[in-house]
């Protein structure tokens, strides 16, 4: 079978269902009852609307999650910066901690910092 896009493959199926319904009699009369085929293609063309409907349904928590989980993330990361604001803030910008707080961060958003990043053969990643 070739590939076809998900909406192609449904039309397809639901226009040879047509073509059988519209073309039984010719069916019967050339000797094939074609009544228990169109009774398996209209279960199946049910079956796969309803599996279409909740995979949408499915789709539409995920990107539901997604959002939730992002703004999570964020908020997590806001409240970590603020603290690092707070150590400074209490400690001075010369102390120690907070230098290393510092360095956390910038050795996460300066490649030449944490090294050059490669990709290994099995898809994990390591630094050079």
């Amino acid at each position: 079978m070739p590939y076809l896009p998900e909406a192609q493959t449904m039309s397809f199926a639901r226009q040879i269902l047509k073509i059988l319904q519209n073309n039984a009699q010719k069916l019967i009369d050339h000797g094939f009852d074609p009544e228990a085929r169109i009774a398996d293609l209209e279960e199946l063309n049910a079956r796969s609307a309803k599996d279409e409907a909740k995979q949408d349904a499915a789709r539409v928590a995920l990107l539901k999650a997604t959002e939730v989980s992002n703004k999570s993330r964020k908020d997590f990361y806001q409240l970590a910066s603020a603290t690092v604001a707070l150590f400074e803030g209490i400690l001075g910008k010369n102390d120690a901690l907070v230098h290393e707080l510092h360095k956390i961060r910038g050795a996460m958003s300066r490649p030449a910092a944490r090294g050059k990043r490669t990709a290994k053969k099995d898809g994990e990643i390591e630094n050079e």
